[in-house]
């Protein structure tokens, strides 16, 4: 499958986060349009926002602080597109390295220095861990915030438990809590454990401390990730409720697909466990700590299955022959199909817009029916794709308003309806105004439907790019 272009003119810990960095595909939107292309307009002024922004069901929190290192770029006279196109993987591997510390950590304190490494061995094996967390998504921060939260849980009570370290589980929940508001599923079972534990508390006055502080230190928190949000959306904005309104009272999230209730187990599971799965089983057998099998179990059942943590752990009965053994097979099973998917799989929608950026389209006006990264390209053009936002949201003024027809799909679904008559709506119509674009971007399975418009409009093949061998969607030569 290629994309095609026509114009009219710890040191391990630190090395293998650092290495999963180094993803050039593509995997979803929201890696993109859940901070670096909002970052983006944010220090430069330009570029698109979906319309989860315009309705403030995002945080800026994460956009804001990516926002911070593309003006430090700036500053440096280092804001090119590559140095662009850097930070966010610089991003996503800090990220990934701090989440990988903080398993350590929580494997330390819970089960001692032994399975601490055949915990970061699971984790760092893991081909799906190692496909998300190299990419800049909210859910990758998720998971870094929940495993710290982990690390720093009182396993052992409050006794002796530092102030400082329930100052910074607290900010570091209401941080989760305000980006992710589904981070809530995962760390209820905690919550809930932690206030019987606290109602039979003896040293009273040691809790009151604790507490006070802690409630203290989350509404600071709030406070501060509310005030980013209405600083920039320019008025008030609870958007952890927003979220929350629109997936859980609305219906939205159903919007872009759902599956049966039994795929979290046949597919989704699975899919991120893969050859770690006996090693769960096994796992789930002994009786210490099972508060983390409490805590998978409710997020599974509570909503959306989106495979961003791993808990899973080596017993600390392996013999070092058996460790290695288990090691090389992880890393066997594991470490090709993750190479795969983050080089190879899926990335002509990332590399054509590097061979845009490098090609003339200063002052083109780009018509794309794939992915839109400003960022990546770094030029203030005009450009124009497939709008697919839920019904609310859709834009007032279609690509085919000249003969719209079917109002009650989006543009993608209208568009793959009937391509050829959809551009010839958006621009030959009589009562449009619109300028042909001077770029075209699509699939190549697209080229043979609108092979009229393209002949009619003198539009010329410039660039061939790969995209996939294993197309996943059909209405893009199966994507």
């Amino acid at each position: 499958m290629a994309s095609e272009v026509w114009d009219g003119e710890r040191r391990k810990t630190e090395d293998v986060g650092a290495f999963s960095s180094s993803s050039y595909t593509y995997f979803v939107p929201d890696e993109y349009w859940q901070a670096p292309e909002v970052a983006h307009r944010m220090a430069y002024g330009y570029g698109y926002l979906t319309w989860e922004w315009r309705q403030g069901i995002r945080s800026y929190a994460m956009p804001f602080v990516m926002s911070l290192l593309y003006d430090i770029a700036r500053a440096l006279s280092l804001d090119n597109g590559d140095v662009l196109e850097l930070i966010p993987k610089l991003w996503s591997g800090s990220i990934a390295i701090l989440t990988d510390l903080a398993m350590v950590e929580l494997a330390r304190k819970l089960f001692g220095v032994e399975v601490a490494f055949n915990a970061i061995l699971c984790q760092v094996s893991s081909c799906f861990f190692f496909y998300c967390m190299s990419r800049s998504l909210v859910n990758s921060v998720e998971a870094c915030l929940i495993t710290s939260i982990l690390a720093l849980w009182p396993w052992s009570g409050l006794k002796d438990k530092p102030a400082g370290s329930m100052v910074a589980l607290s900010w570091l929940m209401a941080v989760c809590f305000l980006i992710r508001p589904t981070s809530v599923a995962m760390l209820l079972p905690l919550l809930c454990r932690g206030a019987v534990a606290l109602r039979a508390a003896a040293a009273r006055r040691e809790v009151h401390r604790h507490l006070v502080g802690s409630i203290t230190s989350f509404l600071i928190a709030a406070a501060v990730i509310i005030g980013i949000d209405s600083y920039f959306y320019g008025r008030f904005v609870l958007s952890a409720w927003n979220f929350f309104y629109f997936n859980a009272v609305q219906g939205g999230g159903s919007i872009y697909g759902s599956h049966v209730w039994w795929w979290y187990f046949s597919e989704g599971i699975p899919t991120l466990l893969m050859t770690s799965i006996p090693l769960v089983f096994y796992g789930m057998r002994k009786r210490f700590h099972r508060e983390l099998l409490e805590c998978v179990i409710v997020t599974t059942v509570m909503h959306r299955l989106y495979s961003r943590r791993r808990l899973s752990v080596f017993n600390d009965m392996l013999t070092w022959r058996l460790w290695l053994l288990a090691s090389v097979g992880l890393l066997a099973t594991n470490l090709a199909p993750a190479l795969y998917l983050s080089l190879v799989h899926q990335r002509g929608v990332v590399d054509v817009v590097r061979w845009l950026r490098h090609d003339d389209v200063s002052h083109s006006h780009l018509l794309k029916m794939v992915l839109v990264l400003v960022r990546v390209l770094h030029r203030n053009i005009s450009l124009t794709f497939l709008d697919c936002s839920p019904p609310p949201h859709r834009p007032s003024d279609p690509l085919d308003r000249s003969c719209l027809t079917s109002p009650e799909l989006d543009e993608a679904d209208r568009f793959f309806q009937s391509p050829q008559t959809f551009l010839e709506c958006a621009f030959d119509g009589d009562r449009t105004a619109r300028v042909l674009p001077s770029h075209i971007v699509m699939f190549a399975n697209l080229e043979e439907q609108v092979e009229g418009f393209l002949t009619s409009h003198h539009y010329m093949l410039r660039k061939e790019i790969f995209h996939t061998h294993i197309p996943l969607e059909v209405r893009a030569n199966s994507l």
